[in-house]
Protein backbone atom coordinates (compact mmCIF):
# COMPACT_ATOMS: atom_id res chain seq x y z
CA UNK A 1 0.00 0.00 0.00
CA UNK A 2 2.83 2.37 0.82
CA UNK A 3 4.40 1.84 -2.61
CA UNK A 4 1.01 2.45 -4.24
CA UNK A 5 0.77 5.82 -2.50
CA UNK A 6 4.31 6.66 -3.60
CA UNK A 7 3.44 5.77 -7.20
CA UNK A 8 0.26 7.88 -6.96
CA UNK A 9 2.21 10.91 -5.75
CA UNK A 10 4.93 10.30 -8.34
CA UNK A 11 2.26 10.50 -11.05
CA UNK A 12 1.84 14.22 -10.33
CA UNK A 13 5.50 15.02 -11.04
CA UNK A 14 5.25 15.21 -14.89
CA UNK A 15 2.40 17.71 -14.47
CA UNK A 16 4.66 19.71 -12.16
CA UNK A 17 7.37 19.67 -14.85
CA UNK A 18 4.94 21.00 -17.45
CA UNK A 19 3.56 23.63 -15.07
CA UNK A 20 7.07 24.90 -14.32
CA UNK A 21 7.95 25.05 -18.03
CA UNK A 22 4.70 26.83 -18.88
CA UNK A 23 5.30 29.27 -16.04
CA UNK A 24 8.82 30.03 -17.26
CA UNK A 25 7.52 30.53 -20.81
CA UNK A 26 4.82 32.91 -19.57
CA UNK A 27 7.32 34.89 -17.50
CA UNK A 28 9.62 35.18 -20.53
CA UNK A 29 6.88 36.13 -22.98
CA UNK A 30 5.51 38.77 -20.60
CA UNK A 31 8.96 40.33 -20.19
CA UNK A 32 9.27 39.50 -16.50
CA UNK A 33 12.25 37.30 -17.28
CA UNK A 34 14.93 38.01 -19.87
CA UNK A 35 14.93 35.64 -22.83
CA UNK A 36 18.53 34.47 -22.49
CA UNK A 37 20.37 31.17 -22.56
CA UNK A 38 20.92 31.41 -18.82
CA UNK A 39 17.18 31.80 -18.24
CA UNK A 40 16.48 28.82 -20.48
CA UNK A 41 19.07 26.71 -18.66
CA UNK A 42 17.72 27.62 -15.23
CA UNK A 43 14.14 26.91 -16.34
CA UNK A 44 15.16 23.52 -17.73
CA UNK A 45 17.06 22.60 -14.57
CA UNK A 46 14.24 23.73 -12.26
CA UNK A 47 11.51 22.02 -14.32
CA UNK A 48 13.13 18.57 -14.18
CA UNK A 49 15.72 18.46 -11.40
CA UNK A 50 13.32 19.80 -8.76
CA UNK A 51 10.73 17.04 -9.46
CA UNK A 52 13.63 14.58 -9.68
CA UNK A 53 14.66 15.56 -6.15
CA UNK A 54 11.07 15.14 -4.94
CA UNK A 55 10.94 11.67 -6.48
CA UNK A 56 14.17 10.74 -4.73
CA UNK A 57 12.60 11.71 -1.41
CA UNK A 58 9.44 9.73 -2.22
CA UNK A 59 11.49 6.69 -3.20
CA UNK A 60 13.45 6.90 0.03
CA UNK A 61 10.26 7.14 2.05
CA UNK A 62 8.96 4.11 0.18
CA UNK A 63 12.08 2.10 0.99
CA UNK A 64 13.17 1.79 -2.64
CA UNK A 65 16.72 0.64 -3.25
CA UNK A 66 19.15 3.12 -4.80
CA UNK A 67 20.09 0.53 -7.43
CA UNK A 68 16.63 0.91 -8.98
CA UNK A 69 17.60 4.43 -10.05
CA UNK A 70 19.82 2.68 -12.60
CA UNK A 71 22.69 5.13 -12.21
CA UNK A 72 25.35 2.47 -12.70
CA UNK A 73 27.00 1.17 -15.84
CA UNK A 74 25.03 -0.51 -18.61
CA UNK A 75 25.31 -4.24 -19.27
CA UNK A 76 28.47 -5.27 -21.06
CA UNK A 77 28.87 -5.44 -24.84
CA UNK A 78 25.88 -3.16 -25.47
CA UNK A 79 27.73 -0.21 -27.01
CA UNK A 80 26.90 -1.07 -30.62
CA UNK A 81 23.22 -1.59 -29.79
CA UNK A 82 23.05 1.75 -27.95
CA UNK A 83 24.87 3.56 -30.76
CA UNK A 84 22.76 2.21 -33.64
CA UNK A 85 19.43 2.53 -31.83
CA UNK A 86 20.30 6.03 -30.62
CA UNK A 87 21.11 7.10 -34.19
CA UNK A 88 17.94 5.48 -35.53
CA UNK A 89 15.60 7.08 -32.97
CA UNK A 90 15.65 10.74 -34.12
CA UNK A 91 15.49 9.67 -37.77
CA UNK A 92 12.46 7.46 -37.07
CA UNK A 93 10.80 10.19 -34.97
CA UNK A 94 11.34 12.75 -37.73
CA UNK A 95 9.96 10.47 -40.46
CA UNK A 96 6.97 9.62 -38.29
CA UNK A 97 6.18 13.31 -37.88
CA UNK A 98 6.57 13.80 -41.64
CA UNK A 99 4.24 10.87 -42.37
CA UNK A 100 1.56 12.08 -39.97
CA UNK A 101 1.88 15.62 -41.31
CA UNK A 102 1.41 14.36 -44.86
CA UNK A 103 -1.64 12.31 -43.85
CA UNK A 104 -3.18 15.40 -42.21
CA UNK A 105 -2.37 17.55 -45.24
CA UNK A 106 0.03 19.79 -43.36
CA UNK A 107 2.75 21.76 -45.13
CA UNK A 108 5.65 20.04 -43.42
CA UNK A 109 8.37 21.37 -45.74
CA UNK A 110 11.54 21.92 -43.81
CA UNK A 111 9.92 23.27 -40.70
CA UNK A 112 9.48 20.18 -38.52
CA UNK A 113 12.11 18.36 -36.54
CA UNK A 114 12.03 15.82 -33.75
CA UNK A 115 12.24 18.58 -31.17
CA UNK A 116 11.71 22.33 -31.26
CA UNK A 117 15.19 23.80 -31.00
CA UNK A 118 16.33 27.24 -32.08
CA UNK A 119 19.74 28.77 -32.52
CA UNK A 120 20.54 31.59 -30.16
CA UNK A 121 22.65 34.69 -30.39
CA UNK A 122 24.33 33.66 -27.15
CA UNK A 123 26.86 31.52 -28.99
CA UNK A 124 26.92 28.07 -30.54
CA UNK A 125 28.62 26.29 -27.64
CA UNK A 126 26.40 27.88 -25.02
CA UNK A 127 23.33 27.05 -27.10
CA UNK A 128 24.58 23.48 -27.60
CA UNK A 129 24.94 22.97 -23.86
CA UNK A 130 21.54 24.54 -23.14
CA UNK A 131 19.49 22.90 -25.88
CA UNK A 132 21.29 19.56 -26.31
CA UNK A 133 23.33 18.46 -23.28
CA UNK A 134 21.38 19.83 -20.32
CA UNK A 135 17.96 18.51 -21.45
CA UNK A 136 19.40 15.06 -22.19
CA UNK A 137 20.81 14.74 -18.67
CA UNK A 138 18.12 16.48 -16.62
CA UNK A 139 15.13 14.94 -18.41
CA UNK A 140 16.46 11.40 -18.46
CA UNK A 141 17.31 11.55 -14.77
CA UNK A 142 13.71 12.53 -14.11
CA UNK A 143 11.74 10.43 -16.62
CA UNK A 144 13.83 7.28 -16.81
CA UNK A 145 15.92 7.12 -13.64
CA UNK A 146 13.34 8.28 -11.08
CA UNK A 147 9.84 8.24 -12.61
CA UNK A 148 10.17 4.92 -14.45
CA UNK A 149 11.27 3.20 -11.26
CA UNK A 150 8.40 4.67 -9.26
CA UNK A 151 5.87 3.38 -11.80
CA UNK A 152 7.25 -0.15 -12.19
CA UNK A 153 4.85 -1.54 -9.61
CA UNK A 154 2.22 -1.56 -12.37
CA UNK A 155 4.52 -3.64 -14.58
CA UNK A 156 7.34 -2.88 -16.97
CA UNK A 157 5.28 -2.14 -20.08
CA UNK A 158 2.90 0.10 -18.12
CA UNK A 159 5.80 2.04 -16.60
CA UNK A 160 7.52 2.53 -19.97
CA UNK A 161 4.25 3.53 -21.67
CA UNK A 162 3.23 5.97 -18.94
CA UNK A 163 6.66 7.61 -18.71
CA UNK A 164 6.82 7.85 -22.53
CA UNK A 165 3.38 9.48 -22.81
CA UNK A 166 4.32 11.88 -20.02
CA UNK A 167 7.58 12.69 -21.82
CA UNK A 168 5.71 13.29 -25.09
CA UNK A 169 3.11 15.60 -23.59
CA UNK A 170 5.68 17.65 -21.69
CA UNK A 171 7.70 18.08 -24.92
CA UNK A 172 5.27 17.87 -27.78
CA UNK A 173 2.18 19.60 -29.07
CA UNK A 174 -1.01 18.52 -30.79
CA UNK A 175 0.85 18.48 -34.14
CA UNK A 176 4.10 17.02 -32.80
CA UNK A 177 3.29 14.23 -30.37
CA UNK A 178 4.20 11.03 -32.20
CA UNK A 179 7.92 11.80 -32.51
CA UNK A 180 8.53 12.53 -28.80
CA UNK A 181 6.35 9.54 -27.87
CA UNK A 182 8.44 7.19 -30.01
CA UNK A 183 11.64 8.64 -28.52
CA UNK A 184 10.27 8.21 -24.99
CA UNK A 185 9.45 4.56 -25.65
CA UNK A 186 12.95 3.89 -26.98
CA UNK A 187 14.67 5.68 -24.11
CA UNK A 188 12.54 3.81 -21.58
CA UNK A 189 13.39 0.48 -23.15
CA UNK A 190 17.09 1.31 -23.25
CA UNK A 191 17.07 2.21 -19.58
CA UNK A 192 15.22 -0.92 -18.49
CA UNK A 193 16.86 -3.43 -20.82
CA UNK A 194 20.43 -2.32 -20.13
CA UNK A 195 19.93 -1.54 -16.44
CA UNK A 196 21.29 1.99 -16.71
CA UNK A 197 19.95 5.47 -17.44
CA UNK A 198 23.11 6.52 -19.31
CA UNK A 199 22.28 4.79 -22.62
CA UNK A 200 18.99 6.73 -22.54
CA UNK A 201 20.92 9.93 -21.83
CA UNK A 202 23.14 9.22 -24.83
CA UNK A 203 20.14 8.47 -27.04
CA UNK A 204 18.41 11.67 -25.92
CA UNK A 205 21.58 13.66 -26.58
CA UNK A 206 21.82 12.23 -30.11
CA UNK A 207 18.15 13.12 -30.74
CA UNK A 208 18.67 16.67 -29.53
CA UNK A 209 21.81 17.01 -31.65
CA UNK A 210 19.94 15.72 -34.71
CA UNK A 211 17.23 18.35 -34.18
CA UNK A 212 19.88 21.03 -33.53
CA UNK A 213 21.59 20.29 -36.85
CA UNK A 214 18.21 19.88 -38.58
CA UNK A 215 17.21 23.44 -37.70
CA UNK A 216 20.29 24.74 -39.52
CA UNK A 217 20.13 22.53 -42.61
CA UNK A 218 16.35 22.46 -43.10
CA UNK A 219 16.40 25.95 -44.62
CA UNK A 220 19.14 24.92 -47.05
CA UNK A 221 17.24 21.83 -48.24
CA UNK A 222 14.04 23.84 -48.62
CA UNK A 223 15.77 26.66 -50.52
CA UNK A 224 17.41 24.31 -53.03
CA UNK A 225 14.36 22.01 -53.38
CA UNK A 226 16.25 19.05 -51.94
CA UNK A 227 13.56 18.09 -49.44
CA UNK A 228 12.66 14.85 -51.24
CA UNK A 229 16.30 13.73 -51.33
CA UNK A 230 16.63 14.55 -47.64
CA UNK A 231 13.61 12.35 -46.85
CA UNK A 232 15.03 9.54 -49.00
CA UNK A 233 18.41 9.79 -47.24
CA UNK A 234 16.69 9.53 -43.86
CA UNK A 235 14.64 6.50 -44.94
CA UNK A 236 17.78 4.75 -46.18
CA UNK A 237 19.69 5.58 -43.00
CA UNK A 238 16.81 4.35 -40.84
CA UNK A 239 16.68 0.97 -42.58
CA UNK A 240 20.42 0.44 -42.17
CA UNK A 241 20.52 1.62 -38.55
CA UNK A 242 17.52 -0.48 -37.52
CA UNK A 243 19.04 -3.57 -39.11
CA UNK A 244 22.32 -3.02 -37.25
CA UNK A 245 20.51 -2.26 -33.98
CA UNK A 246 18.38 -5.43 -34.21
CA UNK A 247 21.46 -7.54 -34.96
CA UNK A 248 23.15 -6.14 -31.88
CA UNK A 249 20.03 -6.69 -29.77
CA UNK A 250 19.78 -10.27 -31.00
CA UNK A 251 23.30 -10.96 -29.77
CA UNK A 252 22.52 -9.46 -26.36
CA UNK A 253 19.39 -11.62 -26.06
CA UNK A 254 21.34 -14.74 -27.04
CA UNK A 255 23.81 -14.00 -24.22
CA UNK A 256 20.97 -13.56 -21.75
CA UNK A 257 21.79 -9.89 -21.13
CA UNK A 258 18.27 -8.50 -21.66
CA UNK A 259 15.80 -9.00 -18.78
CA UNK A 260 12.20 -10.00 -19.36
CA UNK A 261 9.41 -7.51 -18.76
CA UNK A 262 7.48 -7.79 -15.52
CA UNK A 263 3.88 -8.49 -16.47
CA UNK A 264 1.36 -5.65 -16.44
CA UNK A 265 -2.20 -6.52 -15.60
CA UNK A 266 -4.85 -4.75 -17.65
CA UNK A 267 -6.39 -3.35 -14.49
CA UNK A 268 -3.11 -1.80 -13.35
CA UNK A 269 -2.44 -0.43 -16.83
CA UNK A 270 -5.86 1.24 -17.01
CA UNK A 271 -5.50 2.55 -13.45
CA UNK A 272 -2.11 4.09 -14.31
CA UNK A 273 -3.56 6.04 -17.24
CA UNK A 274 -6.58 7.13 -15.20
CA UNK A 275 -4.53 8.27 -12.22
CA UNK A 276 -5.16 11.88 -11.07
CA UNK A 277 -1.61 12.95 -11.89
CA UNK A 278 -1.74 11.70 -15.47
CA UNK A 279 -5.18 13.22 -16.05
CA UNK A 280 -3.87 16.55 -14.76
CA UNK A 281 -0.99 16.29 -17.22
CA UNK A 282 -3.45 15.65 -20.06
CA UNK A 283 -5.43 18.74 -19.01
CA UNK A 284 -2.29 20.90 -19.04
CA UNK A 285 -1.33 19.47 -22.43
CA UNK A 286 -4.74 20.40 -23.87
CA UNK A 287 -4.47 23.91 -22.41
CA UNK A 288 -0.97 24.35 -23.83
CA UNK A 289 -1.87 23.01 -27.27
CA UNK A 290 -5.20 24.67 -27.90
CA UNK A 291 -5.70 27.62 -25.56
CA UNK A 292 -2.29 29.12 -24.71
Amino acid sequence: MKKDRIALLAGFMPALCMALLMGAEYMTDSGRLQNTLLTAALAEAAAFLLPFGILLILRRLGGEERSKLRLGRAVGRSKSFVLFLSLATPVAAFLLNVLIGAMLGQDIGGRQGTLTLQYSAGGAWQGLLTAVVLPAVAEELFFRSALLGCLEGAGTSAAILLSAFSFAMVHGSASNLAGPLLAGLVFGYLCYALGSVWPAVFGHLVSNLYAWVFVYFAGVYETFSLWGYFILANVTALCILLYLAMRSLEKLIERGKIPRFKKSGLEKLVFSFLSPGFLLLVLLFVLKSFYL
